[in-house]
């Protein structure tokens, strides 16, 4: 038997759930039980007319200049891509640069204050893509401003790095 705890914008709810991809989902304060496969289960969206909703993250690692790891969540940044810290796979088309300095740009960001993030959505690999921020600086923008990455519009769901880095 799993159990599922979801907490979102103040909702607590608990299910003894039984079958593979059960997930309770809350918004505001109701929660309901839905039935998806597990690579499916949703994240909490926030919307600007609802709170914002941010998880704080204690314990950052950073992977490379657009991932970084949250505990055990591997989060990469919304709406960008960093050069890779090996070399770049022949099947893709990565982006330019030295992933080595990429990396250490968004290490130095992190100084900025603590680091907390927004999930958006799950990329193929199974990461959580969202908004993350060390204080008030948003990760994605800096790595921009830095030039230590590359705008990718396609990557990025609702505008959101255009609209905050714009």
């Amino acid at each position: 038997m799993r159990l599922i705890i979801a907490v979102a914008l103040g909702c607590l709810s608990a299910s003894a759930a039984g079958q593979t991809g059960s997930a309770v989902v809350c918004k505001g304060t109701a929660c309901k039980t839905v039935s998806r496969g597990p690579a499916q289960l949703p994240l909490p969206r926030s919307s600007r007319a609802e709170a914002s909703f941010a998880v704080a993250c204690p314990a950052v690692r950073i992977v490379d200049g657009d991932t970084l790891r949250c505990g055990r969540d591997r989060i990469r940044l919304l709406g960008i891509d960093a050069p890779e810290i090996e070399r770049c796979p022949k099947w893709r088309v990565c982006a330019p640069g030295d992933g080595q300095a990429s990396k250490r740009s968004l290490l130095s960001a992190l100084r900025r204050g603590p680091v907390s993030y927004e999930p958006v959505t799950r990329d193929r690999y199974g990461r959580i893509v969202g908004v993350v921020r060390a204080g008030s600086v948003n990760l994605s923008c800096w790595q921009l401003e830095q030039g230590q990455a590359i705008y990718k519009r396609q990557w990025d769901n609702g505008g959101r790095i255009a609209g905050a880095c714009g």
